[in-house]
């Protein structure tokens, strides 16, 4: 692995209507982000749905993985770990 070079952070859009469980979790969710150095893998495909309400009607999206590029890592927000 190398330096991190990104942190992706949950975003409340307008339209949104999260359910106080899901928020409870997702709240906790920040990631960094590094990049990886790692062999090649045997494609996989993969058939993905949103878990956001607001777009969970929408058909489902085409994936294919074709190796490790990055990795992200969970970090804690303000010093603050999630409940255990």
């Amino acid at each position: 692995m190398t330096d991190a070079r990104q942190l992706c952070v949950p975003m409340l859009k307008r339209g949104d209507n999260i359910p106080p469980e899901v928020l409870e979790v997702v709240r906790w969710v920040d990631l960094e982000k590094f990049d990886t150095i790692a062999p090649a893998i045997t494609p996989v495909t993969l058939s993905l749905r949103h878990l956001n309400p607001v777009l969970g009607s929408l058909p489902p999206e085409r994936a294919t993985l074709t190796g490790a590029v990055q990795l992200g890592v969970p970090v804690a927000k303000n010093g603050q770990l999630p409940p255990g």
